[in-house]
């Protein structure tokens, strides 16, 4: 019996017309890309081809991936019907953009012995059914392991959770990236939300933290120099902050940063660790000073570093509670201990460490 097929309403008597089809774009979820579909994965397709002697053509619609996500699908037979070729490493996609399917809900991060366990929380848009690979990548070049997605498999509205894993010697909290499909994800949410939370779980402790890019309009970050991490209560107070920026400051760099040291001194009511700032420079060009301290009645406390490379003032400023400052040995103590030894101008000569070994007063290795 004669295979009949019909695309957008018409239809379709020869190769001819089939190839029209395919001599422009074709919109996704548009009514030829369904019928097309629906055509491919039914075999109808192919028998049609091999009534009208293409068999080439059917042999490679044939040959195509059953599995594979629908945009993927349509971009190959395209391949084949234009190409007379079917080639995996050629073919476009069609498939849309990762956030019109999900969003980012937030990034978690829990430490489990020797390795940080990322949760990714993602908020599903549209199910379709295309697969998606994820990659979570640090600003120290350290990947995960990809994972692949399918929205198809979820309800519009569900958050889904994903986790990854870094080894945690090589691993950067301080930025967390999402690529997708080997493209980052942009981050355009809003400065407060939570798609840029971070929560850091340590021990009986927990850090929730949330980025700010501050836009153009601010005045404060056209380069993307200024970065603003903050928890906030239930009240809308802001219990803990980590600011990162930095700021003009041309000169002699020993000289720069004991003024900039001075400057900071006064920042904690009471000190209580310093490290002022060597005569010389080291091996990274910078010279830099520690201060940390109580910084109010209520149990805030503070802890800078602020370092000079005869260019820049680099500064990262930590606010956080404490209710024992005097102790070093809690988990509060061991986010600080983690914040200094990830922060690329603290110069710190230790790679990061685990809980256990900070418990343990162990320093760890050498960089």
């Amino acid at each position: 019996m004669e295979k009949i097929i019909y695309i957008d309403n018409k239809l379709c008597s020869n190769i001819e017309q089939l190839r029209s089809y395919f001599n422009v774009p074709i919109n996704y979820g548009s009514n030829i890309f369904m019928d097309i579909l629906d055509y491919g994965r039914s075999g109808d397709l192919s028998s049609w081809l091999r009534e009208h002697e293409e068999n080439e053509l059917a042999l490679n619609i044939d040959d195509i991936d059953s599995n594979i996500g629908d945009g993927e699908y349509i971009s190959r037979i395209t391949d084949i019907i234009n190409n007379h070729l079917f080639s995996h490493n050629t073919s476009s996609s069609l498939k849309p953009e990762p956030l019109q399917c999900f969003t980012i809900e937030s990034i978690k991060v829990e430490e489990d012995n020797s390795e940080l366990n990322t949760t990714i929380s993602l908020k599903i848009l549209q199910s379709v059914n295309e697969w998606y690979n994820i990659v979570l990548k640090t600003l120290s070049g350290a990947a995960s392991t990809p994972r692949r997605i399918n929205p198809y498999d979820y309800k519009v509205g569900k958050v889904i959770n994903i986790k990854f894993d870094f080894p945690l010697p090589a691993f950067d909290k301080s930025e967390i990236r999402v690529f997708v499909d080997g493209v980052e994800l942009e981050k355009t949410e809003e400065p407060n939300s939570d798609n840029r939370k971070l929560t850091f779980k340590i021990g009986n402790s927990e850090l929730n933290l949330i980025k700010v890019l501050y836009p153009k309009e601010y005045g404060k970050n056209e380069e993307e120099n200024y970065y603003d991490y903050y928890y906030e209560d239930d009240n809308g107070n802001r219990t803990i902050e980590m600011k990162f920026y930095s700021e003009d400051d041309p000169g002699d760099a020993v000289q720069n940063a004991k003024e900039l040291f001075y400057s900071i001194s006064g920042e904690p009511s009471e000190v209580l660790y310093q490290v002022e700032p060597k005569d010389q420079v080291g091996a990274d060009g910078m010279a830099r000073g520690i201060v940390a301290g109580t910084y109010d009645d209520e149990g805030t406390c503070v802890y800078i570093v602020a370092a000079n490379d005869g260019q820049k003032d680099y500064i990262m400023e930590l606010y956080y509670p404490d209710s024992a400052p005097e102790y070093d040995y809690d988990d509060v103590n061991y986010i600080i201990d983690c914040v200094y030894r990830y922060c690329s101008f603290a110069g710190g000569t230790y790679k990061p460490r685990s809980h256990e070994l900070f418990m343990r007063d162990d320093m760890g290795e050498k960089k």
